[in-house]
């Protein structure tokens, strides 16, 4: 009997600790509840206001330059309203990052990275903040820490800028500091972790655990005063996760803070040629250079993008066309001749896929110029459709001058390129010397010019060598096993990146190579092949000779001293 009563009292004690566990829980689950509305409402009503502030000045601004009556003040409110416009594309780009996140909808890449590029670039984007506050910006490397590692380079600097420019935003004195190391990870894991110091107002320790949550800032003044959406850093942790890493924050008030993420990263090889522009690319905007005057056909149904391309092609120069939808644009081509055209995806009647289709499959002469897609979806799949619909390349929007005349002129000079380096006729229309210079294997001038230092094209054309000499020995194999996807695979990489880098005669062979491995002259590629050897070796023997580095970087000290 004693014994029945003491397991009865140990299990009445049991059933109580889990009730009381129970209602616990309940507790947080109610309280998690109540508080989910009261975040939601406070991040819909801090959307409201960060959209209406930008919309506002934009409105106001763009009222006053119909009021203005002299081009300083004209340009002083286009100033502000491009200031404004680029603060509102930002709010929209983290709430669909947010979005896109919350649905699994995030791709991440996994390449080379170079972290000396991104911390430039990271660097180059906060300093101008950061300077109109009189804060320092810092940044240091450990040695231990690699130039390259694998990874998405895209994101990687997505979260450095959230993380550097809150430092800024919320620094009034001081400095804001980039750190890297590599620490050994758990269990035994190599990686790579990123500190952001600032000398900042700090966090109180109750308020951190809000920090990485979504809709949420330290507290409603933080909002007031310092506006933003409190995505940035729930969207780093998000991103941080997805790629294997640890984000946090170490923080005392009036001490600043200290904002980390780790991530790990496998053994990174040495980048191909094809990574290695991809990364200059990535980090180095140059201002358009002018190629020529063409004749460009715009195939667009929004009237607002229709002015701003055909503004900024024009005042380059460019004689312009406007297609409003995809069947436009076709039979606009039957009757027209055109050198280049910029095809929106999304229209009605026909959209762009379809009409590229029809322009590629038809006998007009615009049949095998350049297209350039044009989208507001800058997703993987979507650029993948407008490249096997037909499209050369694809510029997303908003539109802006410098990418899309740099886009442009990139494929005027690729279609000039393979002109000229298929003829080796000189004509007699050229300037002394120019004749030269097209027969050179690489415009090492043209090239520097366009990657900034003859330094970094003596790198990028020697890596091009090195990349070529291995694809050689692939396209030999395919060749001796009927590989065709192989060769055609192969030759598409040589003919991008040595077009890429200049050397556009070789471009041009691996050009019919690539072609010819997707017909049945198969009888036609070793000719071909044999061609593209010689001009490997010819292209190989020009860029060892660094003599012709030194003159043309003498011939260039004296046109500066002449300058």
């Amino acid at each position: 009997m004693k014994g029945r009563q003491t397991k009865l009292t140990t299990r009445i004690t049991q059933l109580q600790e889990n009730l009381q566990q129970a209602e616990e829980h309940g507790e947080k689950m109610k309280k998690a509840a109540e508080r989910g509305p009261k975040f939601l409402g406070r991040y819909l009503a801090n959307i409201s206001h960060e959209i209406r502030t930008p919309l506002n000045a934009i409105i106001g601004f763009s009222d006053g330059i119909l009021q203005a009556n002299s081009i300083e003040t004209v340009g002083k409110h286009a100033q502000v309203i491009l200031n404004e416009s680029e603060h509102l594309l930002r709010l929209i780009n983290e709430m669909l990052d947010h979005a896109k996140i919350e649905a699994g909808k995030i791709d991440l890449e996994n390449r080379p990275v170079d972290l000396l590029w991104l911390l430039e670039s990271v660097v180059s984007s906060s300093s101008v903040l950061a300077k109109n506050k009189e804060l320092k910006l810092n940044v240091s490397k450990e040695s231990n820490v690699p130039q390259y590692i694998t990874g998405d380079s895209l994101r990687i600097r997505q979260i450095l800028m959230n993380l550097v420019n809150n430092a800024v935003k919320f620094t009034e004195h001081g400095s804001v500091s980039i750190h890297v190391e590599a620490p050994v990870l758990e269990e035994g894991q190599t990686g790579v972790r990123f500190s952001i110091t600032d000398t900042g107002m700090g966090i109180a320790k109750d308020k951190q655990e809000m920090i990485f949550e979504s809709f949420t800032q330290a507290d409603v003044s933080t909002t007031r005063k310092f506006g933003g959406t409190g995505l940035g850093t729930s969207i780093s942790k998000q991103l941080v996760e997805m790629m294997g890493g640890q984000i946090g924050l170490e923080s005392e008030p009036g001490n600043g803070s200290t904002f980390w993420f780790d991530i790990p990263y496998d053994e990174c090889e040495e980048p191909t040629e094809d990574d290695q522009l991809a990364l200059v690319s990535e980090h180095r905007e140059f201002e358009p250079e002018h190629v020529k005057n063409i004749h460009i056909l715009i195939v667009e149904d929004y009237e607002p993008n229709q002015d701003v391309a055909k503004l900024h092609l024009e005042n380059s120069g460019h004689t312009v066309d406007i297609a409003c939808n995809g069947q436009e644009a076709v039979d606009m081509c039957e009757n027209n001749t055109y050198e280049l055209i910029i095809m929106d995806v999304q229209m009605p009647v026909m959209d762009g896929y379809d009409a590229t289709k029809n322009i590629r499959s038809g006998a007009s002469s615009c049949r095998n110029i350049p297209i350039m897609g044009l989208t507001a979806n800058a997703e993987k799949d979507t650029q993948q459709a407008c490249l096997e619909a037909g499209m050369n390349d694809v510029a997303t929007k908003p539109i802006r001058r410098k990418p899309l005349l740099n886009a442009i002129n990139k494929l005027i000079s690729q279609t000039d390129g393979d002109s000229t380096a298929s003829s080796d006729r000189e004509s007699p229309h050229d300037a002394p010397g120019e004749t030269q210079k097209k027969n050179e294997p690489l415009d090492y001038e043209s090239a520097a010019e366009e990657f900034g230092s003859i330094e970094v094209v003596k790198e990028l054309s020697g890596r091009l060598i090195d990349n070529i000499e291995k694809q050689i020995k692939i396209m030999k194999e395919a060749m001796e096993t009927n590989d065709m996807e192989s060769l055609r695979r192969e030759s598409h990489s040589v003919k991008g990146g040595a077009a890429t880098l200049e050397a556009m005669p070789i471009s041009e062979i691996a050009k019919q190579l690539e072609e010819l491995s997707k017909t049945s002259k198969i009888d036609e590629i070793p000719d071909v092949f044999e061609n593209f050897i010689n001009e490997f070796e010819r292209l190989r023997e020009f860029v060892s000779d660094f003599s012709q580095l030194k003159k043309i970087n003498s011939e260039s000290d004296d046109k500066k001293l002449n300058t």
